[in-house]
């Protein structure tokens, strides 16, 4: 098991063809959680693709935001970004699947994503934002 009770995930199967990845996210927009179970079978395809981790010279620059990037009801017709800004009490972490920064509310969850090297295909569990825990994990076939 990763991390506490939200934004965790276990291997739950690994085999030759790929692994079965189960866990519970958290999604909190305006305040109020959403707490969403999740079972993922990532192949070794998806895991190059879909599952692949940002590399660290593609993150957004931590100089050039102020802010958390989380837009709040982005489909709605008043979407609003994040209020929280960042100095010395309030952190920014990067999100390792798109590499923009969101504070920890907006960065709390955690996936299984692939990091290529030059000799093989390592996964290690990484902090992802509300946006791509929703992508990858609760509806994965989008």
């Amino acid at each position: 098991m990763i991390g506490g009770s939200a934004g965790t995930g276990q291997v739950t199967q690994d085999c030759k063809d790929g692994i079965v990845v189960t866990g519970t996210g958290v999604l909190i927009d305006q305040e109020t959680p959403t707490y969403h179970d999740f079972a993922l079978y990532l192949s070794p395809a998806t895991m190059e693709t879909k599952y692949q981790r940002r590399l660290e010279s593609n993150w957004v620059p931590d100089i050039e935001i102020g802010q958390c990037q989380y837009v709040t009801g982005a489909h709605s017709a008043h979407p609003q970004l994040c209020h929280v800004k960042f100095g010395w009490y309030q952190r920014r972490h990067h999100c390792r699947s798109c590499g923009k920064i969101f504070c920890s509310q907006h960065s709390a969850n955690r996936l299984l994503l692939s990091c290529a090297t030059d000799t093989s295909l390592l996964a290690e569990w990484s902090r992802v934002c509300n946006g791509c825990f929703h992508r990858l994990a609760i509806q994965p076939s989008m």
